[in-house]
């Protein structure tokens, strides 16, 4: 099976760390967040990683090197001009029919595999990783019509389903790229959708936090220990 990790961004969200290291080297507990993914690849049974790489790719590269030291092989695709986190995956090869495809600066104990073979089993062109979350509203919201007011809810709790950053593509998807300019995994979907094809959703509750921000990366820090077992399993056979 086959997984690509999108590192290109210069990680601007998250300076100062990224002044000195791309963001998929950036640390949790001592393990770079990159390495954290590519042995969780391993473990669920992927046997190649694609790296999109652009900003100080070169560091990315000589950590990695071909993947052997984590049982695959690691390939790379440098891009000298941001393309988007799907215009990274214009040149991309997959021959497995279908690939996960995933952001750098994610944290989860999603089971890589299960989401994989879900895809595959609902034969869709992509399919989202979601997770629902829950987001405060500091205010009372109105209800209103018109002038009239109908009621007022005191800083209520918005219930939602995200995108996770993990997604699985159907090697046909890729066609729907532009073969020029910067385009992002959310111009694929609209476009997949306008076109009528096959887009699902896998729904987990696994942990999972996005690392955009240095309040991110500090939390993160902070609860890996609790997750750890979880996120890195011994039975990889890596020592961690």
């Amino acid at each position: 099976m086959h997984a690509v990790i999108m590192t290109g961004g210069k990680g601007e969200r998250m300076r100062p760390y990224t002044h000195v290291l791309p963001k998929g080297l950036l640390p949790i507990d001592g393990i770079p967040l990159l390495d954290i993914l590519v042995r969780q690849c391993q473990y669920y049974g992927f046997n190649r990683v694609t790296m999109t790489c652009g900003y100080l790719a070169t560091m990315i590269q000589n950590y990695f090197e071909n993947g052997s030291k984590w049982g695959l092989e690691i390939d790379y695709l440098t891009e000298d001009v941001p393309l988007g986190t799907a215009g990274s995956l214009r040149d991309v090869s997959c021959e497995e029919g279908s690939m996960i495809v995933m952001n750098c600066d994610v944290l989860t104990t999603l089971h890589f595999r299960d989401f994989y073979e879900q895809h595959i089993n609902q034969k869709s062109m992509l399919t989202i990783a979601s997770h629902a979350i829950e987001v405060p509203v500091e205010f009372g919201v109105l209800a209103v019509e018109g002038e009239r007011v109908l009621q007022i809810v005191e800083k209520p709790t918005n219930h939602s389903l995200v995108s996770m950053g993990i997604y699985v593509v159907h090697q046909d998807a890729l066609k729907y790229i532009p073969k020029e300019g910067k385009f992002d995994i959310p111009d694929l979907i609209h476009t997949l959708l306008d076109h009528k094809e096959r887009v699902t959703h896998h729904h987990t509750d696994s942990f999972w936090i996005d690392i955009g921000k240095p309040d991110d990366y500090e939390k993160a820090n902070q609860i890996f220990e609790q997750f750890k077992a979880q996120i890195l399993p011994k039975e990889s056979g890596h020592e961690y």
